[in-house]
């Protein structure tokens, strides 16, 4: 009877630990995926602000950049 009671105190020590260890692999694969997530907008952020100030640099502003735009178009 000892043993049947700690066979099953084990067992069901066993499976919360199992339990534990496969919510931690989900919040690991769930962090994982968000920091992905970030890294993809802030490169996309990046991306279009480098093409922002490269528009911005062949011209003088973009304040200069819209009447000019404007002139063209007449």
């Amino acid at each position: 009877m000892i043993y049947g009671l700690f066979k099953n105190l084990t067992s069901s020590t066993l499976e919360i630990f199992f339990l534990f260890n496969n919510i931690f692999e989900l919040q690991a694969l769930l962090l994982r995926k968000l920091l992905t997530n970030i890294y993809h907008y802030v490169r996309i952020i990046t991306q279009n602000a480098l093409a922002l100030y490269f528009l911005a640099s062949k011209y003088n502003s973009f304040t200069s950049a819209i009447p000019r735009f404007f002139r063209r178009i007449r």
